[in-house]
C-alpha cells in the first residue's frame, strides 16, 4: 500500500490557515466551540455563586458591640487569647450542596476593631446577632466587670463613595510578608527577662492614636472566620520541607489502583508470550530519608520551633484593614500611614514573618489613568471595610496567640488618657433600693463624666456634645 503526498495541497491548506479568521472558524467548528462553551458556563457559574453568597451575607442581621474594661485590670493578653479560643466555637459552613450553591451559605465571620475618633479610642466587635450571647459570655468570663453596649455603626457617618467634596479617605489592606505558617512576634516576646515585666506592644499604637486630631478618624479592623484544624497540614508540609523529610505518598484513588492492577496483569501476559526473555531485575528498595534537623543552623532551628508552636494553637482565617477618614483641610495621609503601619512593624521579624500593605492587581489602563485607579482602589478598600468583607487579598491564618497580640484590652499601666474604659467596678444593687427615673439617671451619668488629661498634661472636662455620639457613657 502506497501513500502519496501532494505538496500543492499542503501549500494551499497552509495558505488558508494564514488567514486568522478562517483558522479560528475552522478550530471552532471542529471542537473548539466546546472550549468556549466551558469558559462561558464557568464564568456564569462563578457569577451565580458570588451573587447568592453576597445575598446570603447581606441577609444576616449584624450587631456592633462597644466594649469597655475596668481601668485597674491586671489581665494580660492571655485573657483575650482565652476569649478567641472560646469563639472558635462559631465555626460554621454549608451542610450540603443545596446550602452551598443554591442558598449561598458561607461560613459566618465577625470582626474585632479599634477606632480612634479625634483621640477617643474605643474597642468594638462586629458580629452576627446570633453570636452576641457567646461573645458576651466569653468577655464576662475573663472580664467580669466589663461593659458591653450595642451602638450604631460608626462607618455610616462617613461618605460611602469617593471622591467627596469635603471628606478625604485613605485605606490599606494589611497582609503577611511570608506564607501564613510562619508566625509573627507575639506578646510573649515582649516580656523583659530581668524583672519579668510585660511591656504591652500596643502601647506605641495607642500613644499615636491618642494624637489623632479633632475631625480625624482612624479605624483598624481584623475580620475573622473560625475554621477547623485542616490548615495544620500546610504547616506540617513546611516542617517536612525545613527538616528535609520526604513528603508521604498520596493515597491512591480507585482509578490509580485500577491502572496499577491492569499494568501488573499486562506484564504477566507479556511474560507468558515471551518465555525465553530474561526476568526483570528486582527493584532496589528505596533508601529511607531521615531528618536533617541535626544539620540545621541555630537560626533555622528557631524558625522551625516558631512554626510548630503556631500550629499548636487554634487559628482563624483573618483579613486586616486600616482606614483613615478626615476633612480635607486636616487630612494627612503620610502622618497616619507612617504612624499606624510603623506601630505594626514591631510584630515582624526577618527570620519568621511580618506585615506589609497588600497591593491590588493593576489593570493595563492603570498605567495611563493613575488617578482613576487610585480612586477605584480607595473605594474598594473602604467598601470592604464597611461590609466587614473577606474580599481583596487572600486571607491568612492567625492563631489565637497572634490575634490576642494584635487586639487586646489596655492594662492598668497604660497612660493613654482617652481610651474608653469602665471607671468603676460594677455589682448588683440591693433589691430594696428605690428605682430612679430615666431623666434623673441621665443627669447622673452626665455628671459622672471623668476629667481626663490630654497628651499635653492639661486637664479637660468633656461635655456630652464633645464625646462622639456612638460611644456609650459609663
Amino acid at each position: 500500500m502506497e501513500f502519496t503526498i501532494d505538496p500543492e495541497q499542503i501549500t494551499s491548506a497552509l495558505a488558508l490557515f494564514s488567514n486568522p479568521f478562517y483558522a479560528a472558524w475552522f478550530l471552532f467548528i471542529h471542537g473548539g466551540f466546546l472550549i468556549v462553551l466551558i469558559i462561558v458556563l464557568r464564568a456564569l457559574w462563578t457569577m451565580w455563586v458570588s451573587e447568592v453568597q453576597g445575598a446570603y451575607a447581606a441577609s444576616i442581621p449584624k450587631v456592633l458591640l462597644a466594649i469597655r474594661v475596668p481601668r485597674m485590670t491586671e489581665q494580660t493578653p492571655k485573657a483575650v487569647e482565652n476569649i478567641f479560643a472560646h469563639l472558635t466555637g462559631t465555626a460554621s459552613g454549608p451542610g450540603n450542596w443545596k446550602e452551598a450553591y443554591w442558598q449561598g451559605k458561607v461560613p459566618d465571620t465577625f470582626s474585632v476593631e479599634i477606632v480612634s475618633r479625634g483621640g477617643f479610642i474605643q474597642y468594638f466587635i462586629h458580629a452576627p446577632v446570633s453570636f452576641r450571647d457567646v461573645i458576651e459570655a466569653s468577655l464576662y468570663a475573663q472580664y467580669p466587670d466589663a461593659e458591653v453596649v450595642e451602638v450604631a455603626d460608626y462607618t455610616s457617618i462617613a461618605p460611602q463613595t469617593y471622591p467627596d467634596e469635603n471628606i478625604e479617605t485613605w485605606g490599606a489592606e494589611v497582609t503577611l510578608a511570608k506564607a501564613f505558617p510562619y508566625p509573627i512576634k507575639t506578646y510573649t516576646a515582649f516580656e523583659h527577662s530581668l524583672d519579668a515585666t510585660f511591656k504591652d506592644p500596643l502601647n506605641s499604637l495607642f500613644e499615636f492614636l491618642g494624637t489623632v486630631k479633632n475631625g480625624e478618624e482612624v479605624w483598624i479592623q481584623i475580620v475573622l472566620q473560625a475554621t477547623d484544624d485542616s490548615w495544620v497540614e500546610t504547616t506540617a508540609s513546611l516542617v517536612r520541607k525545613l527538616t528535609g523529610v520526604k513528603e508521604p505518598a498520596k493515597k491512591k484513588g480507585r482509578i490509580d489502583k485500577a491502572l496499577e492492577h491492569g499494568g501488573t496483569i499486562a506484564n504477566l501476559f507479556l511474560d507468558q508470550l515471551t518465555p525465553g526473555a530474561a526476568p526483570a531485575a528486582p527493584k532496589k528498595p528505596e533508601k529511607a530519608e531521615g531528618s536533617n534537623i541535626g544539620n540545621l543552623s541555630p537560626g533555622e532551628k528557631v524558625v522551625l520551633e516558631h512554626v510548630q508552636l503556631k500550629a499548636a494553637k487554634p487559628g482563624y482565617w483573618a483579613k486586616m484593614r486600616i482606614a483613615y477618614v478626615a476633612p480635607k483641610e486636616v487630612f494627612s495621609k503620610g502622618r497616619i500611614a507612617t504612624g499606624v503601619l510603623g506601630a505594626y512593624r514591631q510584630f515582624g521579624s526577618p527570620h519568621i514573618n511580618s506585615f506589609k500593605p497588600f497591593k491590588y492587581p493593576k489593570r493595563f489602563s492603570d498605567n495611563f489613568m493613575k488617578k482613576s485607579a487610585a480612586i477605584r482602589t480607595q473605594n474598594k478598600v473602604f467598601k470592604a471595610y464597611v461590609n466587614r468583607s473577606m474580599a481583596g487579598g487572600k486571607p491568612y491564618i492567625l492563631n489565637i496567640e497572634e490575634l490576642a497580640t494584635l487586639w487586646h484590652f489596655p492594662m492598668m499601666d497604660m497612660k493613654v488618657p482617652l481610651i474608653q474604659r469602665s471607671e468603676v467596678k460594677t455589682a448588683e444593687p440591693p433589691f430594696f433600693l428605690p428605682m430612679r427615673s430615666e431623666e434623673a439617671d441621665k443627669q447622673r451619668r452626665l455628671s459622672a463624666l471623668p476629667k481626663q488629661s490630654l497628651p499635653s498634661g492639661k486637664p479637660k472636662a468633656f461635655s456630652e456634645e464633645e464625646v462622639p455620639s456612638n460611644l456609650p457613657f459609663a
